[in-house]
């Protein structure tokens, strides 16, 4: 809550004197744009409001923070440890340094252009060449604005890169994702496949059965002794003798 509250303090004096107004070479489009009542107040609170409190302010309270945790972590000790495992702790507390270091130099680095780029306009020279002012409009100043936004982003990377259990984590997950969406697609096959097989043409599978039934009723099977005929689910038998013939119904 503190933070919004900061915030929006800072950034009370933009919602107060930005105003519309048309462009004076183009009536018909409407430009909006910071209306201060004097010019030094609006440097002034860039100088004081932006610069210091939402960029030196924040860099320096990043790096007082984490020079804190290196102090921290470097004096750290861990009792009764073998010389292997010192060398371990060793490289590990190098490493945590080095992340810190980074995130530090980066923050620096991701939004310095972009203020860089507005005290040039508000306390450098006044006249300005058309090619410096249209290189500076369409190549430099978004390229400045977003690595400015970037850096939201950035610390997430530099953990992965920095630390094993943060790399296994993260392949965990997407190993997790990705064999979960694979788990989805084969149900869908499966399911499909069973429909499939479910919605066979039923008046062909009733007449291959009509005419297999009727085949199997109508049978006949002899030899040399007997003749065996199946005839609508009766079995006749008849044995072949010299001059007897024997038939038994069933």
């Amino acid at each position: 809550m503190s933070i919004w509250l900061y915030a929006s303090v800072i950034m009370a004096p933009l919602a107060v004197f930005y105003q519309m107004y048309p462009h004076p070479d183009y009536p018909e489009v409407p430009i909006c744009h910071q209306i201060w009542p004097n010019y030094d107040l609006q440097r002034g609170y860039f100088l004081l409001g932006l610069f210091f409190v939402c960029y030196v302010l924040p860099l320096l309270m990043i790096l007082l923070c984490y020079l804190l945790i290196a102090v921290r972590v470097w004096r750290r000790n861990a009792p009764g440890v073998e010389p292997h495992g010192r060398l371990v702790i060793y490289k590990s507390k190098i490493k945590v340094l080095k992340m810190l270091a980074v995130i530090v130099i980066l923050f620096a680095f991701s939004w310095l252009p972009s203020y860089a780029i507005v005290l040039r306009f508000y306390f450098g020279p006044e006249s300005m060449s058309y090619n410096e002012s249209q290189t500076i409009n369409t190549i430099l100043f978004p390229i400045a604005q977003w690595l400015g936004n970037s850096n939201c982003g950035m610390n997430p990377i530099i953990y992965c890169f920095f630390s094993k259990k943060y790399r296994r984590g993260f392949r965990k997950l997407i190993y997790c994702r990705l064999m979960r969406l694979r788990w989805r697609r084969h149900t869908r096959n499966t399911q499909s496949l069973s429909t499939r097989y479910v919605n066979v043409d039923n008046s062909s599978v009733n007449h291959a059965d009509h005419a297999a039934t009727n085949q199997h009723e109508n049978r006949v099977s002899s030899n040399k002794y007997m003749v065996v005929a199946f005839n609508n689910g009766k079995m006749t038998v008849s044995f072949r003798k010299e001059n007897v013939s024997d038939e038994s119904s069933f």
